[in-house]
């Protein structure tokens, strides 16, 4: 029972890249170049607002993020994105978290093509690792340590972020961007703790893959 819930998360994981290798292809067509970002991050549980920082805490749990961008569809000031991330922090006393995911949103533009904001939505995999050691009890009444190769895990995302581009228009434009992401982990404990929120704040920078033009 244990190798098919295993089995089966392994098998979401590699669904959801699945469906995001159709997002490089449309913004090729559309003659879009990928983005590249890299961002370092701040994880701490807690519902929004909820921290001493308002959207995050003082208490670190750093992390770090490398995702693409790909523009799906763009109207004057508007654009529908698909992003595809990997991702990992660590939780202080609690877990180590590598992330795969997805995300789909919209950005709009406030100031040419310098200034904008957007939204987004997105799922995708976490692999859980204990930070701290973790023992159960087998059937003779001896503990033995257990999970030290972690636990595979949903992640459910929301995702709003402000972003200045500089040299906007140039042959390499360079983005930096603040996100704030409500996350939700589960299932984390089964018994009592189904649902586990996450914060994050992202302070990172985003630029175009350089692609070799068609001739």
């Amino acid at each position: 029972m244990e190798n098919r819930k295993s089995t089966s998360w392994w098998g979401m994981a590699v669904l959801c890249l699945f469906m995001l290798c159709g997002a490089p292809t449309q913004a090729q067509q559309m003659n879009h170049k990928p983005w590249l970002s890299l961002s370092v991050l701040n994880a701490s549980t807690m519902l929004p607002g909820g921290g001493d920082l308002f959207l995050s805490s003082s208490i670190l749990h750093p992390g770090i993020c490398l995702g693409t961008e790909f523009v799906l569809k763009e109207r004057s000031a508007n654009q529908w994105l698909a992003l595809a991330k990997i991702g990992y922090f660590y939780h202080r006393l609690s877990q180590y978290a590598i992330q795969l995911y997805g995300e789909g949103g919209y950005r709009r533009y406030l100031y040419k093509n310098q200034l904008a904001a957007e939204a987004r939505i997105g799922a995708g995999y976490l692999h859980a690792i204990p930070a701290l050691q973790v023992f159960k009890q087998d059937e003779d009444g001896l503990y033995q340590r257990s999970g030290r190769w972690g636990r595979p895990q949903a992640m459910l995302l929301l995702s709003i972020s402000p972003s200045y581009t500089f040299g906007a228009g140039g042959n390499r434009p360079m983005r930096v961007f603040l996100d704030y992401q409500f996350m939700i982990q589960t299932p984390f404990v089964k018994s009592y703790v189904t649902f586990l929120p996450y914060s994050l704040i992202h302070l990172g920078l985003s630029t175009p893959i350089p692609c070799k033009s068609k001739i």
